[in-house]
């Protein structure tokens, strides 16, 4: 049960709404998404370029010692995902598949393990596997599994049209309906009770401990996160007394 809050101030506040259109353009774009989403992988013997898939294991150490969260074996990699912490990816690009090497990287002074941030540390890497994608064609077959039944690449540009402005739309709706609660938080007084404060750090915790160590150059800032959590909790209340 949500403690009642009192709005006002609606009239007062400003918002802005984007003018926007999908161009040809971003009909390409996601069109050339739709063909890497439905891309074989296909192992290649040449070295690796920015937008291949690796398997590969890696030993961390700072300072000689191992480190918890550092080691994987068989770890499938889709390169230029910003994944790994700065420097892992371009400590691989350029190796072939058979080839172990070490890699020197930063530990950002942000990352959330105390032990590790602004730290320099070793990445041993055996490099297993080297793959690019094999793009799928405009076919008749291909256009057939989004729902297109002519089969052609003008329905399925459409098609794709159609959706994008939908979820543009949908995009600037959002924006506008996020820039009302937010001018209707700053003009009312609201006392966020303590433990919806409490409920939404929780949440935050928990989608931090959820991130692996090598994957993350986030680190646990309590003052940011209570603030972020209360803004949260404040908005909440809002959402459900502005229905």
């Amino acid at each position: 049960m949500y403690p009642e809050v009192e709005l006002k101030g609606l009239e007062s506040i400003e918002v802005e709404k984007p003018i926007v259109s999908v161009t040809d353009e971003d009909v390409d774009g996601m069109l050339d998404t739709l063909r890497k989403q439905q891309a074989n992988w296909k192992e290649k013997e040449g070295a690796v370029d920015a937008e291949d898939r690796v398997t590969i294991d890696f030993t961390g150490s700072v300072d000689g010692e191992e480190f918890e969260g550092g080691k994987a074996t068989d770890f499938v990699l889709a390169m230029g995902q910003g994944r790994m912490i700065p420097g892992f990816e371009d400590g691989i690009k350029g190796h072939k598949a058979g080839e172990e090497f070490t890699i020197d990287v930063t530990f950002p002074e942000e990352y959330h393990a105390e032990n590790l941030k602004g730290k320099a540390a070793k990445f041993v890497i055996n490099l297993k596997k080297v793959e690019e994608r094999e793009l799928p064609e405009l076919t008749e077959e291909f256009i057939k599994r989004f729902g297109v039944e002519d089969g052609s690449v003008a329905g399925l540009r459409t098609e794709v049209r159609k959706n994008m402005e939908r979820e543009l739309n949908g995009a600037v709706r959002n924006r506008v309906k996020s820039q009302a609660i937010e001018g209707l938080v700053k003009a009312n007084e609201i006392d966020v009770p303590a433990a919806l404060i409490d409920s939404e750090i929780d949440v935050l915790r928990r989608q931090l401990h959820s991130v692996s160590v090598a994957t993350s150059s986030k680190r646990w800032n309590c003052h940011a996160s209570c603030s972020k959590s209360r803004q949260n909790a404040a908005l909440l209340l809002v959402c459900c007394w502005a229905k």
